[in-house]
């Protein structure tokens, strides 16, 4: 059994540690280079590996885009949409207001762009779901 000066000890040390974690918050939002692409699926996650992500100039704007390698042996339909962030991680905007659909043959790379919609994008996110 805990004397009262243990519990009161225990009691100050979880405050401490409360009070810690609450003044470590960060208002800084940023999307870190790993979740450029999120799978909403666990066997398309496992099917299509992220081979690259980058920003491509072209003579019409700047794209966003981003290769995906089937390393199944059957094709991989999926829907996906773009969503694009400020440089403080805000979103400013989801490209198109439906998913956009594609099928990735197997042992097959596939590129998947969208044109960037506004000068302030500075990062993106690719959303990865099966079809409906």
């Amino acid at each position: 059994m805990m004397c009262k000066n243990q519990i009161q000890t225990l009691m100050i040390a979880l405050a401490l540690v409360l009070a810690g974690c609450a003044g470590s918050q960060s208002t800084d939002l940023r999307i870190a280079p790993h979740q450029t692409v999120v799978f909403a699926d666990p066997e398309l996650a496992t099917s299509l590996w992220v081979k690259e992500t980058m920003v491509r100039r072209t003579p019409n704007g700047n794209q966003a885009c981003v290769w995906l390698e089937n390393t199944s042996s059957h094709p991989q339909t999926m829907q996906y949409r773009f969503s694009w962030y400020d440089s403080q991680g805000l979103q400013l905007s989801t490209s198109a207001a439906s998913w956009q659909s594609v099928t990735i043959p197997p042992h097959t790379q596939r590129d998947i762009h969208a044109p960037i919609p506004d000068v302030k994008v500075s990062q993106f996110r690719l959303a990865v779901m099966q079809p409906e």
